[in-house]
């Protein structure tokens, strides 16, 4: 996966902008793009939100990439162990 984009994602659910008709279940507010990108998650300090944005790129990533899993590679910890920024890519499922 190497010829994707690296691109910044710092992103919760409630922060994308309400779009009509729009469905999480089907689609994504970044569908297009996503299928050609990675997502560089963090650093983030505060674990909840950190929790909250990485879920949604997996979610994101998963959707705008049929047939494709998420995993979070490039993880980079705090002093205490945690996690505090990743690169969510995707990998086949077969």
């Amino acid at each position: 996966m190497s010829n994707r984009k690296l691109v910044a994602f710092n992103m919760t659910r409630k922060e994308f902008p309400p779009s009509p008709g729009h469905d999480w279940a089907r689609e994504t507010p970044c569908r297009a793009s996503m299928t050609n990108e990675e997502l560089r998650i963090g650093p983030i300090g505060d674990h909840v939100r950190f929790q909250k944005v990485l879920i949604l790129g997996e979610q994101m990533m998963e959707l705008a990439n049929p047939g494709m899993a998420a995993m979070d590679t490039d993880c980079e910890t705090d002093a205490d162990g945690h996690v505090i920024a990743c690169t969510v890519t995707v990998v086949p499922t077969r």
